[in-house]
């Protein structure tokens, strides 16, 4: 098509060129408004790219251990973030960096922010503050208490996490909570099938004998099929798993020798634990007496330290049969071939095994033995303290010095407060006494005798109603 010059000019003069240019401000608008969201777009992606680069060197020098470079890296990428869940990620990764550092009071600041107790803060921290609080050394209730409360916030913030649904699983199984340790892996079991150990672990506490048995062949089925896809090579937690799970069938044979056909691959430290906690198990339910020697051998071979194995050990060395004096040959060579603790625990494993018989002559030497060469040992210090109580008062004075010691070190601990509190019971420092027995009470998982100690205690002040629901609560075994 051919356009002539003045075709073009009519076309120009009859434009409605008034209303072009009054639309001109706002065609100017919408390109400068484009500008700004391609320049936005552009910033935030380098934004991004920027903090994404701070985030890989901050976690990278974490892992390395390189705390400084970690601190300015957190700091720099803190600087960008205009959201709260980025702020509390970056404020745990910063805290992380502190602590390694040796800045423990800036670091406890920034984790409690991070992972606040009463509400939901950034979930993997919640996560870091339960595990050093479940992995403290003097674990209180309080303490426990606590941990539950930073999971519970790290579930809702993430509550499909098979590590925080595991985690709490694990928790209320030790906590013997077995109701909601089933359901938080029930919730992750399809995408771990290794978690069918744990709820055969939960259904044999709970006495459910058939959910039992179902839970653990599942749970063989999945070791057992693991352990052939890992072969020839050895895979640790797939065989401890398949011999748990054995255990839980009461087939401790089969775990012994799954064990040890692990060993046969390479040595490996847990495996001969394993096979100690075996063989304690398997002896302690065989007849035979020289078959259960035989077990008792074969776990000590692996587990010397195994304090089950000694125990059955010495108990198995009673008597005038055959067995018992290849026992008592074989307790002779052990206990000539030690020193130091392990000396010492079979002497206290000597005292008391002599103390259930009633042969308390010779077991007071034997205990006297294992606190002279082991004087650290809480237990042998406890039962030290217990013994000369029974003596005159000065020996009862001696045993309470002992304890003393032993109670500022482990303040809550139910065993020693019970000692404590029976020693000044002896003393007739009753209200003492009875601030004692009463904590011990409270948390002794088999508390009769303590209460009944407690009950003579109230009834020498004259509380003849408290002493007399001590009695009742000891008789039925009850808590109040």
């Amino acid at each position: 098509m051919r356009f002539s010059i003045h075709k073009i000019n009519d076309w120009i003069s009859q434009r409605p060129w008034p209303a072009f240019w009054r639309g001109l401000p706002a065609l100017f608008a919408g390109l400068l408004w484009l500008g700004t969201l391609l320049l936005n777009l552009e910033n935030h992606s380098d934004k991004t790219d920027l903090r994404q680069r701070y985030k890989r060197a901050a976690t990278s020098a974490l892992a390395a251990g390189q705390f400084e470079p970690a601190r300015v890296a957190c700091l720099r990428g803190l600087s960008l973030v205009n959201d709260q869940g980025s702020r509390l990620e970056w404020l745990f990764y910063l805290a992380l960096a502190l602590q390694g550092a040796g800045h423990q009071a800036e670091a406890i600041a920034l984790m409690a922010t991070a992972a606040p107790l009463d509400h939901p803060g950034y979930a993997q921290a919640h996560v870091t503050v339960a595990e050093s609080l479940l992995n403290s050394t003097n674990l209180t209730p309080e303490m426990l208490q606590m941990a539950e409360k930073h999971l519970q916030h790290a579930l809702t913030l993430d509550p499909q996490s098979l590590e925080i649904n595991e985690m709490l699983g694990r928790f209320y199984i030790n906590t013997r909570q077995y109701a909601k340790a089933r359901q938080r892996l029930l919730e992750v079991y399809p995408q771990k099938d290794e978690l069918a150990l744990l709820l055969a672990q939960i259904e044999k506490a709970s006495q459910n004998a058939a959910e039992t048995r179902a839970w653990a062949d599942a749970a063989i089925e999945v070791f057992r099929k693991n352990l052939k896809d890992f072969s020839p090579r050895d895979s640790r937690e797939d065989r401890l798993g398949l011999a748990r799970a054995l255990s839980l069938e009461d087939n401790f044979a089969g775990a012994a020798k799954t064990l040890q056909a692990g060993l046969a691959l390479h040595e490996e430290p847990a495996y001969h634990a394993a096979i100690g906690e075996a063989c304690a198990a398997w002896a302690a339910e065989t007849e035979g007496p020289m078959e259960r020697l035989w077990i008792i051998q074969t776990g000590l071979t692996n587990a010397s330290q195994d304090l089950k194995l000694r125990l059955l050990l010495v108990q198995a060395a009673c008597g005038t049969n055959d067995a018992a004096q290849a026992a008592n040959k074989l307790l002779d060579q052990l206990m000539a071939g030690a020193s130091g603790e392990s000396a010492a625990w079979w002497h206290f494993l000597l005292w008391t095994d002599g103390r259930q018989r009633g042969d308390l002559a010779t077991a007071r030497g034997h205990l006297l033995q294992a606190y002279e060469q082991a004087p650290q040992i809480p237990a042998f210090r406890n039962d030290r303290a217990m013994d000369l109580a029974a003596g005159n008062e000065a020996d009862t004075e001696r045993g309470l010095t002992l304890i003393e010691s032993l109670v500022a070190q482990f303040p809550d601990c139910p065993e020693y407060r019970d000692t404590r509190g029976r020693i000044l019971a002896r003393l007739r420092r009753n209200e003492e006494a009875a601030a004692d027995l009463e904590l011990a009470a409270a948390k002794l998982a088999t508390p009769a005798e303590t209460r009944l100690a407690l009950a003579k205690i109230y009834d020498a002040m004259g509380k003849t109603q408290l002493a007399g629901q001590q009695r009742r609560l000891a008789k039925n075994g009850l808590q109040p």
